[in-house]
């Protein structure tokens, strides 16, 4: 993303999928990223509280790579330092961790840029390096196990919406896959009991008709011996044709059965009010936001989802006062698909997902 998750034995499994999303159990964790809606502590505190309450697993989801730092084996700057603090600090005792980390940068184009107190370009010696280059892979495997040491995560991902790196520049996808492969090879053979897993975008893989777009699906399967879950980004305002974006969730599904990989919502969203951002159409309303959710989890219930996560917590309107000209414009698509509104007021959705979270947890 942009600024990518548990059985009772015989016949109690049985009768609890069957009343799967009109009964009293879920198969799936529910949670959100601790995004903060505004530059102040107590919109952090807010954000704490909100989790606590409507979540039992959170995404830490990270962006960028200290690359020097993950290197030399130093401590993290500061502002990166405090970041994870945060983001720690917001997991609600007795909630899966869902670490999401990424070699990639976020606009799914080259390398991660660096953080540190800013994010900046790759340093050097990573400059200009390609993804399977020595140094390269031993700097992001020692940050991934130092993250792993830092957060104890009950689900990792190590790449996300790889997919979109084969489509913008297949130029380095095989070289990425490489890198994949070792960090994933390595964190196995530390934690065998860790679900490691790349995430996948919906809109992506497949053209509307539920075509194969150029190839990219068949390359996503390719990395299924080295992915845990089916885990995938799933944004249905993205598209002006909403059922052709289900239909291709369901295809994604149907693709990808024969690895026998649990399916995970890695983030998702939907915006509860129309889109500002000059030349689009996107519309929305409350309405359409709880139809979203209720679709989704109806989803996730039926296909046994490990785990669902909706992306941001409460719109953030007051960031994007403060903070426009950091973000790029196409940002301004995320800011209302909060579950509650930039004023804190819960909007319908929102009471849905709660209900759902109250079912009880088939483990």
């Amino acid at each position: 993303m942009r600024a990518s998750w548990i059985t009772l034995a015989g016949l109690v499994v049985a009768i609890g999928v069957a009343v799967a999303g009109t009964g009293g159990t879920r198969p799936y964790r529910l949670g959100f990223t601790p995004f903060p809606y505004d530059v102040t502590e107590e919109a952090v505190l807010s954000v704490k509280d909100f989790l606590a309450e409507n979540a039992d697993i959170v995404a830490v989801h990270i962006e960028g790579v200290p690359w020097t730092e993950a290197g030399t084996g130093d401590p993290w700057r500061p502002a990166f330092a405090e970041d994870l603090a945060r983001q720690k600090a917001s997991v609600p005792p007795g909630a899966m961790t869902y670490l999401a980390v990424t070699p990639i940068h976020i606009l799914r184009n080259g390398l991660a840029a660096y953080r540190g107190d800013a994010e900046l370009p790759v340093p050097e010696p990573y400059a200009d390096k390609a993804f399977d280059d020595p140094i390269v892979v031993s700097a992001f495997t020692n940050y991934v196990r130092r993250m792993i040491d830092e957060f104890q995560p009950d689900r990792l991902a190590v790449g996300i919406e790889v997919d979109l790196l084969r489509n913008n520049r297949p130029d380095l996808w095989e070289a990425y896959v490489r890198l994949h492969r070792a960090v994933y090879d390595t964190v196995k053979a530390d934690h065998p009991d860790l679900p490691v897993f790349v995430t996948l975008t919906v809109h992506e893989m497949l053209e509307p008709d539920g075509r194969d777009n150029e190839g990219i699906l068949a390359d996503m399967k390719t990395l299924m011996p080295w992915s845990d879950r089916v885990a995938l980004s799933y944004y249905p305002f993205l598209t002006s044709e909403p059922k052709a974006i289900r239909r291709r969730l369901r295809r994604i599904r149907d693709e990808f059965a024969p690895f026998g990989k649990r399916l995970a919502i890695a983030e998702s969203g939907h915006n509860a009010e129309p889109v500002d951002l000059p030349g689009s159409d996107i519309g929305g309303s409350d309405r359409g936001q709880r139809k979203a959710v209720k679709k989704l989890l109806r989803f996730a219930a039926k296909e046994d989802l490990d785990f669902v996560i909706w992306f941001v917590p409460r719109d953030y309107d007051a960031l994007w006062a403060k903070m426009s000209d950091a973000f790029p414009a196409w940002a301004v698509a995320w800011r209302d698909c909060g579950l509650a509104d930039e004023n804190g007021r819960e909007r319908p959705a929102l009471r849905l997902w709660r209900k759902r979270l109250k079912k009880t947890l088939r483990d």
